[in-house]
Parts: structure tokens; C-alpha cells; sequence
């Protein structure tokens, strides 16, 4: 999800055109644990895709709310 990788320099595949078409796939809500980004000194702007942080507890009670999880 971090904006400015190049996964061809390392032999993968371009996953990041995939996460911007989230729309086609009703995947309207994207969260992102704000602990996460301060562990790896990241922000939500240096993000592909507009997402919501929040905190890991908020996350956790989001999950159990929804029909389908999926976690990247």
C-alpha cells in the first residue's frame, strides 16, 4: 500500500494496480492501524489509496462487525 515501491527490482509482481481498483470489488472501507504506520515511520500520505487510520483496538472492534475481512 506504500506509495513509490518498485517490485520489479526485486522479481515480484505489481500488486498496486490491484489495490487502486478496490471500487470493481465494492471494497468501499479501507482501515489501517495507526500503530502500524508509527512502527514502520510511515504516514497516511505516503499511501496508494485513501484509507482510514486508526487505532489497533478500533480496528479490532471493526472486524468483528463486518461479513468479510481481509487483511493485507
Amino acid at each position: 500500500l506504500v506509495s513509490g515501491q518498485q517490485p520489479q527490482q526485486i522479481l515480484s509482481r505489481d500488486y498496486i494496480a490491484t489495490f487502486k481498483m478496490f471500487d470493481l470489488y465494492d471494497i468501499e472501507q479501507v482501515y489501517v492501524c495507526e500503530q502500524a504506520l508509527k512502527e514502520r515511520g510511515l504516514t497516511e500520505a505516503d499511501l496508494l489509496i485513501d484509507v482510514t487510520v486508526c487505532p489497533r483496538a478500533d480496528i479490532m472492534q471493526k472486524a468483528h462487525q463486518v461479513q468479510r475481512l481481509l487483511t493485507f
